[in-house]
């Protein structure tokens, strides 16, 4: 074999070489592109996850919408108790009135009455007071003549 021969077998090795190494590459961009592809499936997938969880979140929504009609519905309820209470709270209160207006007098007159007797009674004290007081001072001049005769005599 010469050179040449030897050189164009080797260049058709390369060749053929060069496309296979050519059909590699294609299929090296075919998956490539397969890997981009499964990378937006996987990104979709994140996307539906993240799509069902926003469901869920709209389902209690939901849920917690009805309980705030529920809310409302005993908000109600409660007023309307509310009104009955004030109603029957005004009512007890006039009678309250009423009954304290009829006590008033009652009451007054016992004032009356009591402090009338606690003014006897100071007035009693006093005059028992004014007594002994005179009785003191009657003892000391007693006391003081006596004294006095005494240093005399």
């Amino acid at each position: 074999m010469t050179l040449e021969q030897l050189w164009t077998m080797t260049k058709s090795e390369f060749d053929k070489l060069n496309k296979r190494v050519d059909v590699l590459e294609d299929k090296v961009k075919v998956i490539d592109d397969m890997k981009k592809k499964v990378d937006l499936i996987d990104d979709m997938k994140k996307k539906v996850d993240l799509i069902d969880d926003m469901k869920k979140k709209v389902d209690l929504i939901d849920d917690m919408k009805k309980k705030v009609d529920q809310i409302d519905g005993i908000k109600n309820k409660v007023d309307q108790i509310d009104e009955k209470f004030d109603k029957k709270f005004d009512e007890i209160n006039s009678k309250l009135n009423i009954m304290s207006n009829i006590n008033i007098p009652k009451i007054l007159e016992y004032q009356v009455e009591t402090r009338k007797e606690l003014n006897e009674k100071i007035d009693k004290l006093i005059l028992q007071n004014n007594l002994e007081h005179k009785q003191f001072a009657y003892q000391i001049a007693k006391l003081e003549m006596n004294e006095g005769f005494t240093k005399i005599g």
